[in-house]
């Protein structure tokens, strides 16, 4: 082969290099994003990954879930008092004093609030562990991500569904120390006498939202896997 011959071809093979080489990103090919769609080797602690967008969505979502309906609840007490009134009557109702009617009526209300009270534990716990298995279906990151997402976002949704909703279901009970009727609280005296003990309260808050969140974050674990 001549030398007028090579030269073109050893053009063509560097223009071929050339071009491969700048296909390629500089600092060479990278790697494929994490599940997340965050790439690898982000810094930050797991506490600083909760404050992204994702997971404080979820967390501020159920938290205010909570708060919702720690309100609702309260009022429905407080209409069904103001509007409604007691449905199942007992034989000779009508011919029944007034503040008899009252006595019953305020008894019927102290019984919705203390099985609110009694039950709240119980529901918060269902709600969390049904919270967790939704953020475990639905959030695409690392596992562990996730299940600190579901933990966090029960412990603080049960926290406030407890203590508020306690909180704002004490304000309506009433005293029904009425002749013929009695306190209609089972708690052994006058629910218009009772208070709020705010330690214990907290207390209890803390300890549902424990339990809320080991079960937010199994259920949370067996719906990602």
């Amino acid at each position: 082969m001549s030398e007028r011959d090579r030269a073109p071809n050893q053009g063509q093979r560097q223009s071929q290099r050339q071009a491969s080489q700048g296909s390629q990103p500089p600092g060479g090919p990278q790697q494929p994003p994490q599940r997340g769609g965050r790439p690898p080797g982000g810094g930050g602690s797991l506490l600083d990954r909760l404050r992204e967008p994702e997971p404080k969505r979820y967390i501020v979502g159920v938290t205010g879930m909570f708060a919702t309906l720690a309100v609702a609840t309260f009022l429905v007490v407080l209409l069904t008092g103001a509007v409604g009134g007691l449905p199942i009557v007992p034989d000779g109702w009508d011919q029944a004093s007034d503040s008899v009617k009252e006595g019953y009526q305020k008894g019927y209300i102290n019984a919705i609030l203390n099985m609110f009270v009694f039950t709240a534990p119980v529901i918060a716990l269902g709600l969390v562990t049904l919270a967790g298995g939704f953020i475990g279906s639905r959030m695409d990151r690392p596992r562990n991500e996730v299940l600190a997402t579901a933990a966090t976002a029960a412990f603080a949704g049960a926290f406030v569904f407890i203590v508020l909703g306690i909180f704002l279901a004490s304000t309506q009970y009433s005293n029904v120390s009425v002749s013929g009727v009695g306190s209609g609280t089972g708690l052994g005296g006058n629910a218009g006498d009772q208070s709020v003990e705010f330690v214990t309260l907290l207390l209890d808050g803390i300890v549902t939202g424990a339990c809320g969140a080991v079960a937010a974050a199994g259920s949370a674990f067996f719906a990602s896997r």
